[in-house]
């Protein structure tokens, strides 16, 4: 009997080697050797994955044998079957499916497969398929070679960077005008190119980084379409810090002081670590900071009327939209709204003579403190669970220990000063373009700028 159950052991700890799990740590790279952020990495025949961050890396609990199956938008699917090792770099190759579809570049359109330079295209139902304030954090992950980096998330100055295989920031043009990506509404547009190399050569010298061509949406041949689109989302914090309670504060405050050469109830005594525990005495709070200042969720709501339609003489394309956004301060001082109209008309002068006008609107509203916001992540990070973030005269603000005051008057706009920010933008655009017998044409731009 005991020589059966050893035989027993024997294959339970065997079973547990052959099926033992480790870290997998493994970096996504392109051609060219650059990171490839946002690829998903799942374990064949499993719901376990895990997605590359910034600098392609990912991490992944698997077992020697098991089969990870890569996937990113613009590569092809690549699977690598786990061995002995736990590091990985894996070289991803760039799709060739898409080599037939028309694309926009800097002398017009070609077919993909005819253009030497490495072009990708981000079409509009791509664009408009997750609610996002500005185009460019819809990049992020859509196009190979492209990083894109988020530096702050206040409503209204959440703009996204955009550089191609790390070279710097890229150049942008909007139907040909050098116009910032964070104006264009998404729902007006039509097609968005990235030229990397080569092919990006024809705009001279400040190319050199990459170019990122955004076409809008212009009117069609037919009856006049109406459509609207509305979305309504919520947002949250993704990280926030975790406060000790107010009686371990006390409790770590007291063995402070006795370290610190003083007695163990010079600040707090062990009855007042009980009132802070029980929280009978309304003098005895445990205040949760982040509680107090931020929202659990934040609305952010989008409304975007278009109209398109024409004859073969005059096509429209007119965009009306409207975003407004929250702040995740439960003060409800922060605040973005977004007003903006486009309309794109072509009229077909005669067989040889086309002209066209493009405008373009845009009002944003920002309401925020006139304190710097990083000046109350500093109160917050000092902000002590042994004081109320709330005093019932609601004209004073509360104190928060360290001669600072509640984080949470910080984020009211009457706490030095209110900024309340109005910017508008217009942009115009006329061209003239005559189409001669020979096959060549003559163009005339005129801009302007607001």
């Amino acid at each position: 009997m005991k020589g059966l159950l050893f035989y027993l052991m024997i294959l339970l700890s065997a079973g547990q080697m052959a099926f033992s799990q480790s870290t997998i740590t493994g970096k996504l790279v392109d051609e060219y050797s650059l990171p490839i952020p946002h690829a998903t990495v799942m374990i064949e025949n499993t719901t376990k994955g895990a997605i590359t961050d910034f600098d392609g890396i990912f991490n992944i609990e698997a077992s020697e044998g098991d089969v990870l199956v890569i996937s990113c938008v613009g590569f092809e699917k690549t699977r690598v079957t786990v061995g002995s090792k736990e590091n990985y770099e894996i070289t991803l190759k760039e799709s060739v499916s898409q080599l037939d579809q028309i694309v926009v570049v800097g002398y017009g359109s070609k077919k993909k497969s005819s253009i030497t330079g490495s072009v990708a295209t981000v079409k509009a139902e791509e664009l408009t398929q997750a609610p996002t304030t500005t185009t460019t954090e819809l990049l992020a992950g859509r196009v190979p070679g492209l990083i894109t980096k988020q530096t702050t998330g206040v409503p209204g100055d959440d703009a996204t960077s955009i550089n191609i295989r790390g070279f710097g920031n890229a150049l942008i043009l909007v139907d040909g005008l050098q116009t910032p990506m964070d104006r264009v509404d998404p729902n007006d547009i039509e097609t968005i190119s990235v030229l990397k190399d080569a092919s990006a050569a024809v705009y001279g010298s400040r190319a050199g980084n990459g170019v990122v061509l955004i076409t809008t949406k212009r009117g069609k041949i037919g009856k006049p379409q109406i459509s609207f689109h509305n979305n309504t989302s919520f947002q949250q914090p993704t990280q926030s810090r975790t406060y000790v309670d107010s009686w371990d504060y006390a409790t770590l405050v007291r063995e402070s002081d006795l370290n610190g050469g003083g007695a163990l109830d010079d600040t707090y005594t062990s009855g007042d670590v009980q009132k802070f525990k029980s929280g009978n005495d309304p003098s005895y709070v445990n205040q949760d900071w982040n509680d107090a200042v931020f929202k659990k969720w934040t609305p952010m709501v989008q409304h975007n009327l278009n109209i398109t339609g024409g004859t073969e003489k005059v096509k429209y394309f007119t965009s009306i939209g409207l975003l407004d956004q929250e702040g995740a301060f439960k003060s409800g001082d922060l605040n973005f709204s977004r007003y903006n109209v486009r309309s794109n008309i072509d009229v077909q002068l005669n067989d040889k003579l086309s002209f066209g006008v493009d405008l373009s609107y845009r009002r944003e509203n920002r309401d925020s403190p006139g304190t710097d916001l990083s000046s109350m992540y500093q109160m917050l990070k000092t902000a002590q669970p042994v004081y109320s973030a709330f005093l019932p005269d609601t004209d004073r603000a509360a104190y928060s220990g360290f001669g600072t005051r509640s984080p949470y008057a910080a984020t009211k706009k009457d706490f030095a000063g209110f900024d309340d920010d109005v910017r508008e933008y217009l942009i115009g655009k006329v061209q003239l373009k005559y189409q001669f017998d020979f096959g060549l044409s003559a163009k005339v731009v005129f801009n302007y700028e607001s």
